[in-house]
């Protein structure tokens, strides 16, 4: 999937004119709660009983930007 033409190096002006695009309102304030939430990723799943292999293993799946 490409955000703003791109499949890789996105960055969060590319998200914020994908989000001017489709008229999507408060993508800022959005995407920075996502970035909290992917911050504390680890917390939340240990919390939830996965193994740290796992946790580790979804992590790098991640892209904070």
């Amino acid at each position: 999937m490409s955000v703003n033409g791109k499949f890789d190096g996105i960055t969060r002006v590319d998200l914020l004119a994908e989000a001017e695009r489709s008229s999507v309102p408060r993508a800022a304030e959005l995407i920075a709660e996502v970035h909290a939430a992917i911050e504390n990723w680890s917390t939340h799943a240990r919390s939830a009983g996965l193994n740290e292999t796992k946790v580790e293993e979804l992590r790098r799946d991640f892209l904070l930007v």
